[in-house]
């Protein structure tokens, strides 16, 4: 992920989805760990409202001072499972002891580029 971006959404856009506009913000996203899905350079909308995770979403976080595009699951124990849509980045598991270094931006609402989410 990389900078905040402006742009024009038309308010039933935001309707449909119901969010609030004034919770979200635009990123590019940096890496192919989500390719096919969310691919380098592809631009995504994320509300950053404040929210529980929903298994199989995609969220924007940060861990360990590294902003992140995911695919969240919670873990029975506690923490999330936290998956990639490129098969080459394993599952990686985040126990309760990381959730000290885990801070949920939002959810990843749209995406613009040349993937389809």
């Amino acid at each position: 992920l990389n900078e905040s971006t402006v742009a024009y959404y038309p308010p039933d856009f935001f309707y449909s989805l119901m969010v609030k506009p004034k919770y979200c913000k635009r990123f590019r996203v940096k890496g192919d760990s989500m390719e096919p899905v969310i691919c380098d350079g592809d631009t995504i909308l994320v509300d950053c409202s404040p929210q529980e995770v929903i298994d199989g979403r995609v969220y924007a976080f940060v861990i360990r001072g590294q902003l992140k595009v995911k695919q969240l699951y919670s873990l029975i124990g506690g923490g999330y499972l936290v998956h990639s849509f490129n098969p080459t980045f394993p599952d990686e598991e985040l126990k309760d002891d990381d959730l000290d270094t885990f801070h949920l931006v939002g959810r990843v609402r749209e995406r613009q580029g040349r993937s389809s989410l």
